[in-house]
């Protein structure tokens, strides 16, 4: 009898292996199916980005950029998704922030204008920055922007830079001194608010793109 108990228990091996792989191993999910999801937050801005599509580029490897290269921002989006939310587009990729788009972007101008210990001393003396970005839609392709930034003559840097950059960006309509470390630029835009933000994020990411979606 012990002669036969290792061909009888190695049949009922096998069929626990397969049942282990059959039901409690994780299915694969479809590329891009899968969000990349933070911490539950209250979410105040949303943006889908558009994804351009032609014979000569990859899809999928430029819906997975956008959405790696959004984990290097800073502030981090709560939500990323390899799809349009809203039914906007064909392809795109959405996120949602648990910040105003306008504080979104206002943050997205610190990193890309100012070096760390500029910021450092901005935030130290500045620890109500959030609340000083706004944005006022007056109609459905006006927005008006209000960032806060460093005092240090940035005016006509952030106009050069913005212009070079969105082609939505009309100029600077007002700059308010906060106090010895701050300024208020209003910024005026043809387009929504929150089609700023995700411009401004396509152009950094697909800037070839970005220039043909919009001319």
């Amino acid at each position: 009898m012990k002669r036969f108990l290792p061909i009888l228990i190695f049949p009922l091996l096998l069929i626990t292996a397969f049942f282990a792989y059959r039901y409690f191993t994780p299915k694969p999910k479809e590329p891009f199916e899968d969000m990349l999801q933070h911490n539950s937050y209250e979410i105040l801005c949303t943006i889908e980005i558009p994804i351009s599509s032609d014979e000569t580029t990859n899809l999928d490897s430029k819906i997975k950029h956008v959405m790696l290269q959004s984990q290097l921002f800073s502030p981090i989006p709560e939500y990323v998704v390899g799809a349009s939310l809203n039914n906007i587009y064909k392809y795109a990729v959405s996120m949602k922030f648990d910040k105003k788009c306008s504080t979104v972007l206002n943050y997205f101008l610190l990193n890309d204008l100012f070096p760390d210990h500029v910021k450092a001393s901005f935030f130290k003396h500045n620890p109500s920055f959030e609340e000083q970005s706004n944005a006022i839609e007056s109609s459905p392709e006006r927005c008006e922007l209000t960032v806060a930034l460093p005092y240090e003559d940035v005016q006509g840097r952030l106009s050069e830079f913005l212009k070079l950059r969105l082609k939505s960006f009309e100029g600077t309509t007002a700059v308010n001194r906060l106090n010895t470390s701050t300024e208020q630029s209003q910024l005026s835009f043809n387009s929504t608010c929150d089609q700023v933000l995700a411009d401004y994020i396509m152009q950094d990411l697909m800037p070839a793109d970005y220039f043909q979606m919009t001319q």
